[in-house]
């Protein structure tokens, strides 16, 4: 996991996951965590099939 220089990173970070709608992360967006100098945090996004 990167450096963070906050001292609290994002409760999803810890989980390893998280799952919004479509809706939802353009329109609200995710907290990223404040990295330090030369760090970097890659994120993977997957679609998943909508719960009947």
């Amino acid at each position: 996991m990167p450096r963070a220089i906050e001292p609290t990173p994002p409760p999803w970070l810890d989980r390893g996951h998280l799952v919004l709608t479509g809706a939802a992360l353009a329109q609200r967006g995710i907290r990223l965590p404040l990295l330090g100098p030369g760090q970097a945090l890659v994120l993977e996004v997957e679609r998943q099939p909508a719960a009947d």
